[in-house]
C-alpha cells in the first residue's frame, strides 16, 4: 500500500479508536504516526541494498518494485525488519512490562500490517512476507 493510503487510513482508524476506547490525544498521535513510520525498514532496506541514503530515490525504486511485481507478477521477497510478528511479540512484551507507548506503537503497527494485508489479498500476492520475517529469511536462503 502507497505511504499516502497508510495515511488516510491509518488517520481514520486512529480516529476511531480515540473515540470508541477514549484514548488521550497523545496516545492517538502515537498510533497514528507507527502506522506510517514503520516503513522506515523499506528505506532501510533500500540504503542496505543499494548503498544510496537518497529518500527519493528509495521511494521510486519501491513504486517501480511495486509496478513491476504487480504487472509482472513476480513476487521476490524482502527483508523488512517491522513487517513481521516478530517485531509485535517484542513490542507486546514491552508492552506487558508496563511500557504503555509500546502498547501505542504496537496497535500502530497492527493498523498498518493490517492494510498491508488488505493489498496482498486484493492483488494475490503471498501473505507469509507481511506475517514473519523468520519465513522471508527462509525464503530468501533457500530459493
Amino acid at each position: 500500500m502507497l505511504p499516502k493510503h497508510h495515511a488516510i487510513f491509518g488517520f481514520l482508524i486512529t480516529i476511531a479508536l480515540i473515540y470508541l476506547l477514549k484514548l488521550s490525544l497523545l496516545a492517538g498521535i502515537i498510533i497514528f504516526l507507527a502506522s506510517i513510520l514503520i516503513d522506515v525498514d523499506h528505506y532501510l532496506y533500500y540504503v542496505f541494498k543499494k548503498k544510496d541514503l537518497s529518500l527519493s530515490r528509495a521511494y521510486k525504486y519501491f513504486l517501480k518494485l511495486r509496478q513491476d511485481r504487480r504487472k509482472n507478477k513476480i513476487f521476490r521477497p524482502m527483508f523488512l525488519l517491522f513487517h513481521g510478528v516478530e517485531s509485535f511479540i517484542i513490542l507486546g512484551i514491552l508492552a506487558l512490562l508496563g511500557f504503555k507507548l509500546f502498547l501505542w506503537i504496537l496497535i500502530g503497527f497492527i493498523i498498518h500490517l493490517f492494510l498491508d494485508l488488505m493489498d496482498l489479498i486484493a492483488y494475490k500476492e503471498p501473505l507469509y512476507s507481511k506475517l514473519s520475517q523468520l519465513c522471508v529469511l527462509y525464503v530468501l536462503t533457500y530459493q
